[in-house]
């Protein structure tokens, strides 16, 4: 490297001529292009990362846009399910469907004791049944 500084140095101070001054030249002109081109690729990479974080940014502000909807949405239909009104129809609403709870409790004991009372009935005919057939005098004559 320090060679190819001092031959750059003499080709500009015109200390040098020939081939070895051109091919320092050369030298020099293929290291700065190569200097150039590796920052031109770091210059894209940081780029691309800049292109990569604003998206993720922007996916960011999209989400909490969307979180900030849902909860003005959520706020203003709370602020109508808060109304006088719709309290007292949501009251009447339940007293509505706790009397059709109580009927329909109502009906399925009901439903319940008349299949105890079919339940014991058929039990008492097997057993009359069960009983005839063990005693056949009892049942009557034949």
């Amino acid at each position: 490297e320090l060679l190819k500084l001092r031959a750059v140095a003499e080709l500009l101070t015109g200390d040098a001529c020939g081939d070895a001054a051109f091919a320092a030249r050369a030298q020099a002109q293929k290291s700065e292009s190569q200097a150039a081109l590796a920052a031109k690729q770091m210059e894209l990479q940081l780029l691309s990362t800049l292109r990569e974080m604003r998206d993720e940014q922007l996916r960011d502000l999209r989400r909490i846009a969307s979180e900030r909807q849902r909860c003005v949405t959520f706020a203003q239909g709370k602020k109508e399910s808060d109304s006088p009104e719709h309290v007292m129809a949501l009251r009447a609403k339940a007293v509505q469907l706790e009397a059709t709870v109580e009927r329909q409790r109502s009906s399925l004991q009901e439903l319940t004791a008349e299949a105890q009372r079919r339940t014991n009935a058929q039990g008492q005919v097997h057993q009359a049944s069960l009983t005839s057939r063990a005693n056949p005098a009892v049942s009557g004559p034949m």
